[in-house]
């Protein structure tokens, strides 16, 4: 089985559970109260969180799309849509920390292609 080896940087503030019906995945509209709202959403905390499906999921979700994405590629696509939710609700507070997840996120991918770098070049120096 596939997982992410990154975790995706959820500061569960809740509103994709919020605009579920813009999923257009079937679990997601069976779990849609009838207002965009998930029925497992109580106090904008997941009430089933630990049995949540695999469509919410993203560590799990990845291997779905894995044929497809990077890893860091679908963690990046993942934070790009949380920031779409965040503007789209006017959520400017929430933006800037989501903001700087993706930085650090892009930082930390940079450094680790850099040091696979460093390393290989390393290793055809050696005798």
């Amino acid at each position: 089985m596939i997982l992410l080896i990154f975790d995706f940087p959820c500061i569960s503030c809740g509103l994709c559970c919020q605009k579920i019906n813009l999923s257009p995945k079937k679990v997601h509209r069976e779990m849609d109260s009838g207002d965009g709202v998930c029925i497992y959403l109580k106090r904008n905390t997941c009430s089933i969180y630990e049995t949540r499906p695999v469509e919410c999921n993203i560590k799990l979700s990845y291997v779905e799309y894995s044929h497809i994405f990077s890893q860091s590629e679908y963690i990046l696509l993942n934070i790009n849509a949380c920031l779409g939710l965040m503007r789209e609700v006017g959520r400017t507070d929430l933006i800037d920390l989501m903001s700087t997840h993706e930085r650090l996120f892009q930082q930390y991918i940079a450094d680790t292609k850099s040091q696979t770098i460093t390393q290989e070049s390393t290793l055809k120096i050696k005798p």
